[in-house]
């Protein structure tokens, strides 16, 4: 019966539970494994706040630069999908997920308390959504054509590409012009509590 129990409900939430157990091993390597992490990574130092609030930034070539960046991954992550290792390459790309938000999420806490977890909702808001809703996508139109290529609706699943193109395309616009906005003047006004 627990068997049946958890069978279900890891069907169901596997790659949540995944994301969910890299975030519990990046934040135990933050804590436990890497000895003076926040010294290493360098951020929300006193450098690192004049830094973030006196940056001016080319927000077209950091458009550039995101844009070809996500790009990679984009294409990578839809490799992955069309070969035999697909179900491996969709657990470790969660995996990885988790372990950097659990060290993200580590590091903010452990030099800001309990402000951090804002200053990492600021960094990863809005991009992080776009893109985790375009994964989803990806994962979903995978997920429905495995197996049945009979069946397979390409005008549904041209169009599910389309959409998610068109997010990833909005995802970075949003990480270029919208994040470092929101960043800085998060900063602005927490600078003092540091």
């Amino acid at each position: 019966m627990a068997g049946i129990f958890f069978r279900r409900i890891f069907g169901q939430y596997r790659y949540y539970i995944v994301i969910l157990l890299g975030a519990v091993v990046g934040s135990l390597m933050a804590n436990l494994v890497i000895d003076d992490i926040t010294d290493k990574i360098g951020m929300f130092n006193e450098d690192f706040n004049n830094a973030i609030m006196s940056i001016s930034l080319d927000k077209t070539l950091y458009l550039r630069y995101i844009l070809k960046l996500r790009l990679k991954e984009y294409i990578c992550f839809m490799l992955v999908l069309f070969t035999p290792a697909a179900i491996a390459g969709i657990y470790i790309f969660m995996l990885f997920a988790g372990i950097s938000s659990g060290l993200m999420i580590s590091v903010c806490i452990m030099n800001m308390g309990i402000k951090g977890m804002f200053v990492y909702i600021v960094m990863t808001f809005p991009h992080y959504i776009i893109y985790a809703i375009t994964i989803f996508i990806l994962i979903s139109i995978w997920e429905t054509s495995r197996g049945s290529y009979v069946n397979i609706n390409i005008r549904k699943i041209a169009m599910a590409l389309l959409v998610s193109f068109i997010l990833l395309l909005a995802g970075t616009l949003c990480e270029a012009y919208v994040n470092p906005g929101c960043l800085k003047m998060l900063f602005e006004h927490i600078s003092y509590c540091i």
